[in-house]
């Protein structure tokens, strides 16, 4: 299994497990929300075949776009298909964020910022989900999914308002899943892309034709954006950074009111600076004028 591979084989789990959730929830389905939900489902087929390419992602882009322009003109989902389609986008987007991060997959930085941004976007649908009402015996409607996420986000920007002027932070509803198998799925997945990391600095190593950017066939293949050639140097930088991030951690759950920011914004920053620097100092390393 080659370093793309295993990036998402160990990533894609987390994903599954939140649209299993939203399906599991005892929901009144419409043809509207089960039309939007298959829309959206439309991308897997880049995992399948490479014949159409990104042209997968144009029907699910051109519905979120056309939807949010409606948002943004009326202020607001309103009546009738609105709930329906927000419905149908909550409940797809884990399934999206499965298919792009596929389709980036080869690359490894990209697949940082892409598996940081997936588990944002599961983070907001499972907490949509776990605000929602105790079910009727008819089912939720789509109307209540739509409240929820209002609700929350109307919360979070309160909360990042306190924030920014300094003062308490209530409660943000997006800052933790309340999910212990989230959590452990999420880690699988960040485990997933360090241990990619290290397959392709080990390959590079033991190649040097690998680590000139040579092409083979099979699982040994480097693609456009071969993993970081991590390096002993590099190795010490990844400690640096992972060190770093302990350090947010600790202080977020000592002084949340002053440290988080930091874990929210200093943290992501420092390991793609590592991971920008580590494969700028393999490129160098591998370059015939060095």
């Amino acid at each position: 299994m080659n370093g793309a591979t295993l990036r998402w084989a160990l990533a894609a789990p987390v994903s599954l497990y939140v649209f299993a959730v939203v399906l599991g929830t005892h929901t009144a389905w419409t043809p509207t929300s089960v039309a939007t939900l298959v829309v959206l489902t439309l991308p897997l087929g880049v995992l399948v075949t490479d014949r159409l390419g990104d042209w997968w992602f144009v029907p699910p882009a051109l519905l979120l776009a056309g939807f949010l322009a409606l948002v943004g003109i009326s202020g607001g989902v309103g009546d009738g298909l609105g709930p329906q389609v927000l419905l149908g986008v909550l409940a797809g987007a884990p399934i999206l964020v499965i298919a792009s991060y596929g389709r980036v997959r080869v690359s490894s930085t990209a697949s940082l910022g892409a598996l940081l941004a997936g588990l944002a976007v599961d983070a907001v649908v499972l907490a949509v989900q776990r605000g929602l009402p105790t079910a009727p015996a008819t089912g939720l409607a789509a109307d209540a999914w739509s409240n929820v996420l209002f609700q929350l986000v109307g919360q979070q920007a309160v909360s990042l308002r306190a924030l920014a002027i300094g003062q308490s932070i209530p409660p943000a509803p997006f800052g933790a899943t309340g999910d212990a198998v989230f959590d452990a799925l999420a880690v699988l997945g960040l485990f997933g892309l360090l241990a990619s990391w290290l397959d392709g600095a080990a390959r590079s190593t033991a190649s040097p034709s690998l680590a000139r950017g040579a092409t083979g066939r099979g699982s040994d293949r480097i693609p456009l954006f071969p993993p970081p050639s991590v390096g002993r140097s590099g190795a010490r930088s990844l400690v640096v950074a992972v060190g770093a991030v302990l350090v947010f951690e600790v202080a977020g759950a000592l002084s949340p009111a002053d440290a988080v920011l930091g874990v929210a914004a200093l943290a992501p920053i420092v390991v793609g600076a590592v991971v920008l620097l580590s494969r700028e100092r393999g490129r160098h390393a591998a370059s015939p004028l060095q």
